[in-house]
């Protein structure tokens, strides 16, 4: 019976970029554009212990390969996934993009899934932003991770290969996640409260509570993302309606928006939430008196 070559699967059924020709594995990722050269590199793979990790990483019993390439040195035994931002042992760990530069490797922990769906969906469920033809499949990659000295963020959307230390946080044991979804993080130490990476001024680390679709309050203040929402009365602030579509006029006031409250790849979001207060009506942080206007 003929053979033919197949893209493998990794841990969590999904193709990935490694091919197999009987005993031989060659990781050949899909050109990005047409003008891009083929790429074909034969690894030494044994076919009987290897484990697909992921698109990029494979091993076997004695070997680690990223993208192709033998990761020398690295012990097989315990490198794994620990979730779509970071991968790695007791040696490195990784991001997809390269070294997550993390000081102490063998203590790390990822503190969340890592990866989300505008549809709410988390890793393994979905796939990668550039893969999937339904926009609302597309899983968003951040994460937060520590060790014993510090705690780390890394976005995809981000021009740097490492995981980014946030230098306001001096007690990692006391940092927790409060809330994870698509384009958002949100996170507090025993000191601070942050969003993303950044510290929030002006946020109570004590009373802060998640509402949900990107709104959060402590005891003085709501909050959009990382910025304060002007005018809202803190007690009476809910969610009205999660999934308010966003029409193509209010596309480009999202983007804008997305800019002023640093909320990366804003533009490929589709539905906002409205809030509402015993004063006002909100969308996209901003007062949207005009609700009612809509509904009538």
């Amino acid at each position: 019976m003929e053979e033919y070559a197949y893209f493998l699967k990794d841990v969590y059924g999904r193709k990935t970029f490694y091919r197999r020709y009987k005993n031989e594995v060659a990781y050949m990722p899909p050109k990005r554009c047409p003008s891009d050269n083929d790429v074909f590199r034969r690894t030494k793979i044994d076919v009987n212990t290897m484990e697909v990790l992921d698109r990029i990483f494979i091993k076997d019993s004695q070997r680690v390969y990223r993208m192709g390439y033998l990761l020398k040195g690295i012990d097989p035994s315990d490198f794994h996934i620990f979730n779509c931002a970071y991968m790695g042992n007791h040696q490195v760990i990784y991001t997809p993009y390269g070294d997550a530069e993390v000081a102490h490797p063998e203590a790390f922990e990822a503190l969340d899934e890592g990866g989300f769906t505008q549809t709410g969906r988390k890793f393994p469920d979905g796939v990668l932003f550039a893969e999937g033809k339904n926009t609302e499949d597309h899983y968003y990659c951040h994460s937060y991770g520590r060790d014993g000295e510090f705690v780390y963020f890394f976005t995809e959307f981000t021009q740097t290969r490492k995981a980014v230390r946030l230098k306001a946080c001096h007690t990692p044991e006391t940092f927790e996640v409060l809330a994870m979804e698509y384009m958002f993080a949100l996170a507090k130490d025993n000191k601070h409260v942050y969003y993303e990476d950044h510290t929030v001024k002006n946020a109570d680390c004590k009373t802060v509570e998640y509402i949900g679709d990107g709104y959060w309050r402590d005891s003085r203040h709501v909050f959009f993302h990382g910025h304060v929402v002007d005018g809202a009365d803190v007690d009476s602030f809910r969610i009205i309606e999660p999934e308010h579509i966003v029409k193509r006029a209010d596309a480009d006031v999202f983007r804008k928006i997305a800019c002023e409250h640093g909320i990366i790849g804003g533009g490929h979001k589709h539905k906002i939430a409205v809030a509402a207060d015993k004063n006002h009506y909100y969308k996209f942080g901003k007062i949207f008196d005009e609700y009612e206007q809509e509904q009538t």
